[in-house]
């Protein structure tokens, strides 16, 4: 309803005490609200602009009911209100500035202008003194209309109180609504345990999946979230980048998710020099005797069931293209037609943001993004006091197929190593992805997607695509058929602070 505009650099406040209490009286009977502050050069057009685009939204309203309270101008004050029409102007007795018109031969005489200017301000930075000064008149006023025993004075306090009263009133009817909108949507343990032994549900995989986490984790410190989004990212069949400094396990999480597929698993280090031969195959020599240009994918990423390719963004254009259908179709291009790539995921690894558009679109195509820092103070003790640190009973040579450590069964000592999904992993996401179309989102949850990516797009600038927003809530459905569900929960909607961010500063903002 009201917003004050000030010139110059001005401590805190802006204007005096006096109008600040003015003001928040004014609030108490007649429902105003402030709802900013702009702090600008008299000079400045930009805020010139802005003060005329905000007095021209408030002269739909009833100015002169609003100032003529006489609360809100004090005449003792020390600021000028400019910017009413003349003829309010002239009936609320508002001083006029005209050497401002007079500066600005182009402003019309019906001003647009709303300026407020402080012309008295305290230099002392002590924080404290606004508080304890305002406080001070509130007390001021307050005794004033104690004492005095004025007829009006009973009117005001009795006015307040009785708008107080209401407002509590209303805060707690709409306090109990939404306490029994929450009862209401809430999951019992009784419904839970009767969904999840429902037909169809996946919650008979849970163990499995736990294992599998347990298994790409060991031997690791601080890895846990991790390996939770890796092998989501299996189970979703997406992929996943991790943003870190070498040296901190991002290949150990990728060869071990292979081993969970038991399928091939193919990893390179990517330069700017790296060669699509080295990526996607040699040339086909017999091939090229009857003028086919086919490459030979045997052994190579069109081929592979896992992936991890470090410095990912050091691809060069010569194959950026092949890899984006990899990603994202996956099929390869190979002789004029399309290969199909059983791959299930692949998993990124880089230092450093991709600094070009052509990068940009690869960036795009990796739904899961997590930063991955190295190990706390506390996790150096646990990671320094391990026998072999990134180890695991269950870590074999992929070219030969043999044990890396002495095997004394699982991660948790028991079980065979090559056997998790007891139904094949396949089974468990088929089944998965049935369950997952059968889920519904909750208006809750969709509206917090909705805000989420007003938020990263006003206050992140940063652009999210459909495709992405598609992507991310079918990983939230997901997400809710592993865990045995029928629905998509708020805390769901943890996972998006990984899918959503463009730098990882971002992350904490989005959580």
């Amino acid at each position: 309803d009201i917003l004050l505009v000030t010139d110059g650099e001005i401590p805190d406040p802006p204007v005096p005490n006096e109008v600040f209490d003015a003001l928040e009286y004014l609030k108490l009977r007649k429902g105003v609200e402030i709802h900013g502050l702009l702090v600008g050069k008299l000079e400045s057009l930009p805020l010139s602009r802005i003060c005329n685009k905000v007095h021209n939204f408030l002269h739909k309203y009833d100015l002169e009911t609003i100032l003529s309270d006489g609360q809100l101008i004090p005449e003792n004050n020390q600021i000028s209100l400019m910017a009413i029409t003349s003829e309010k102007r002239e009936s609320l007795g508002i001083g006029w500035n005209r050497q401002l018109s007079r500066s600005n031969p182009s402003m019309p005489h019906r001003t647009t202008r709303l300026f407020g200017r402080a012309r008295y301000y305290d230099d002392d930075e002590n924080e404290n003194d606004w508080t304890e000064s305002r406080m001070t008149s509130k007390k001021k006023r307050k005794g004033h209309r104690r004492h005095g025993g004025t007829e009006q004075a009973s009117t005001d306090d009795a006015v307040d109180d009785a708008f107080l009263q209401s407002v509590e009133t209303a805060l707690l009817s709409v306090r109990a609504k939404v306490d029994d909108v929450v009862a209401a949507k809430a999951w019992s343990p009784t419904l839970l345990e009767k969904e999840r032994e429902a037909e169809g549900t996946c919650w008979k995989y849970k163990s499995e999946i736990t294992a599998a986490i347990d298994r790409v984790q060991e031997g690791l410190v601080e890895r846990s979230e991790e390996a939770r989004l890796v092998v989501l990212a299996m189970l979703s069949h997406e992929h996943i980048l991790l943003l870190g400094v070498p040296g901190t396990g991002k290949s150990i999480l990728g060869r071990r998710l292979s081993q969970l597929c038991n399928g091939m698993f193919f990893q390179r280090l990517l330069t700017k020099f790296t060669t699509p031969e080295e990526l996607f195959g040699p040339l086909s020599l017999t091939s090229l005797e009857k003028d086919e240009y086919r490459r030979v994918t045997k052994g190579y990423l069109p081929q592979a069931s896992v992936a991890f390719l470090d410095e990912i963004f050091k691809a060069s254009s010569s194959i950026l293209n092949s890899l984006l259908g990899i990603l994202n179709e996956r099929k390869f291009d190979n002789a004029g037609g399309q290969d199909e790539c059983p791959i299930r995921c692949m998993v990124g690894a880089s230092n450093e943001l991709p600094d070009s558009d052509e990068l940009d679109a690869l960036f795009d195509r990796f739904l899961i993004r997590k930063e991955v820092n190295p190990v706390s103070d506390e996790g150096l003790f646990e990671l320094l006091s391990m026998p072999q640190p990134g180890s695991s009973s269950c870590d074999t040579d992929m070219e030969n197929m043999i044990p890396l450590v002495a095997s004394h069964g699982g991660p948790n000592g028991k079980g065979d190593c090559d056997i998790i999904f007891s139904d094949g992993l396949d089974e468990v996401v088929k089944a998965l992805s049935v369950k997952a179309d059968r889920i519904k989102i909750s208006q809750d949850v969709l509206h917090v997607i909705r805000d989420l990516r007003a938020f990263v797009k006003n206050e992140l600038n940063v652009e999210t695509s459909d495709r992405r927003l598609v992507k991310a809530s079918r990983l939230l459905k997901i997400t809710a058929a592993s865990d045995g569900r029928g629905r998509v929960e708020l805390v769901d909607c943890m996972l998006l602070q990984h899918c959503l961010w463009r730098n990882p500063e971002q992350q904490a903002s989005l959580r």
